[in-house]
C-alpha cells in the first residue's frame, strides 16, 4: 500500500516525531492513524485560528441595515410635524446606507470609527428628545415607550458595542503620530 499515499500529512509527521520505526507499518496516513488508534496514541487535531473581524462586519452591516430600516419607518410620522427632524432621519438613513456598503468592500481603523458615531449619533438624540427636547420637537419629552424607539436603541448599542469591540481587536493597526511632532 506504499503508492496510496504521498506527500507529507499531518497525521504521518506526528507519528514519525511521537511512534517508534517498528510501530509505523507504512507512510499512509490512514495506516498511520489506524496504528494509532490501535496503540491508544492521540491523533492531533487540526486548528485554525479564528479571526472575528468578518462575523464583526456582518453583524454591522445588518446592524446599519437595521437603523436605516427603523427609521425608514418612523419617517412618514415625523417629516409632517417636524421636517427638522424628518430631515435628519433622512440623512441618517442615506450615512447608514453609505457605511454599509463601504463596510462590504473593506474596514479600516477609520471606518470602525465612522460606525461608531453613526451608531452614537441617534441613541444620544433619542435621549435629548426624551427628556429635554429639541428646539424643534418637544413632543415626545417623556414618551419612553415608542416601540421603533425601543428597537432602534436595541439595533444602535448592537453597532456600537460591535464597533467599539472592533476598534479594541485593532488598536495596535490604528495610525501614530511620531512622538515629538505636533
Amino acid at each position: 500500500m506504499r503508492g496510496v499515499c504521498s506527500g507529507d500529512h499531518t497525521v504521518a509527521s506526528f507519528a514519525r516525531a511521537h511512534m517508534h520505526r517498528s510501530q509505523i507499518s507504512t507512510r499512509c496516513p490512514v495506516n498511520i492513524a489506524s496504528t494509532m488508534l490501535a496503540n491508544r496514541t492521540a491523533v492531533p487535531v487540526a486548528r485554525t485560528s479564528y479571526d472575528p473581524r468578518g462575523v464583526l462586519r456582518s453583524v454591522t452591516v445588518f446592524g446599519l441595515l437595521g437603523i436605516a430600516l427603523i427609521h425608514l419607518l418612523d419617517l412618514p410620522g415625523t417629516i409632517g410635524p417636524a421636517p427638522m427632524q424628518g430631515m435628519l432621519y433622512i440623512a441618517l438613513v442615506v450615512t447608514c446606507l453609505a457605511a454599509a456598503v463601504a463596510f462590504l468592500h473593506a474596514t479600516s481603523w477609520l471606518r470602525w470609527m465612522v460606525v461608531a458615531t453613526i451608531g452614537t449619533a441617534p441613541f444620544v438624540t433619542y435621549i435629548l428628545t426624551r427628556t429635554v427636547g429639541l428646539p424643534f420637537d418637544h413632543a415626545d419629552v417623556g414618551n419612553w415607550g415608542d416601540q421603533l424607539g425601543v428597537a432602534a436603541l436595541f439595533v444602535e448599542s448592537i453597532v456600537v458595542l460591535t464597533a467599539l469591540y472592533a476598534l479594541w481587536l485593532e488598536r495596535d493597526q490604528r495610525p501614530r503620530r511620531p512622538l515629538g511632532r505636533r
